[in-house]
């Protein structure tokens, strides 16, 4: 008899009934936390270059997968860990605002990681969004997808969606460039700038 369960890891990653990723998150925060609560404890005895380097083993694990998990609302607990592990190498209060200090020191949000995920994606597998190309009558320097006709709001939740919404977001300067290096660089820069702590805040942003 095979047993349903609502619940399998699978190459590292929580996947549950819902493909609602808490049980993928929380298990993450987990891990997050031990590694906040080690770089508050050697910050004593280290200096911020040696806890940047330390921090590498929080990044990691936030990156890992993070296209798939990215746009779980459950994503905010991520953050909140991410701000403690930012106060505890810069030394902060717990209240003290981090905001501007992630573009200070040069570390992406986990919200901008996440968009940088889905936009590099759409660019290495253009292939698979070539239905939602857009189709011009004339010329046009406009290289924006068109999203894909659906009903239901939780189309506008999937990675799918959000590769297309985050790229055709880029200023059309940036979506012609072909050069993979460049476009990557300009990418990072763009979301360092912003240092967005929402998606909404990216969104909202007008990008020159």
């Amino acid at each position: 008899m095979v047993s349903v369960s609502k619940e399998v890891k699978f190459l590292g990653v929580v996947i549950d009934e819902f493909l609602s990723w808490k049980g993928h998150i929380s298990e993450l925060c987990s891990r997050l936390s031990s590694v906040t609560y080690s770089l508050r404890v050697i910050s004593n005895y280290v200096n911020f270059n040696t806890l940047k380097v330390k921090y590498a083993n929080f990044e990691s694990p936030a990156h890992y997968r993070l296209i798939f998990f990215g746009a779980s609302t459950e994503i905010s607990r991520v953050f909140i860990i991410q701000k403690r592990a930012m106060r505890a190498m810069l030394t902060l209060g717990a209240r003290e605002s981090c905001r501007g200090k992630f573009r200070d020191n040069k570390i992406l949000t986990v919200t901008a990681m996440f968009i940088q995920e889905c936009i590099l994606f759409l660019l290495k597998n253009r292939k698979l969004f070539e239905n939602e190309r857009g189709v011009h009558q004339y010329e046009t320097r406009s290289v924006n997808y068109n999203y894909p006709v659906h009903r239901l709001t939780v189309t506008e939740k999937n990675v799918y969606y959000k590769c297309l919404r985050f790229y055709n977001k880029l200023p059309h300067n940036l979506q012609i460039v072909t050069e993979s290096k460049i476009f990557k660089k300009k990418i990072y820069s763009i979301l360092m700038k912003i240092e967005p702590y929402t998606v909404e805040e990216f969104m909202n942003v007008e990008l020159i």
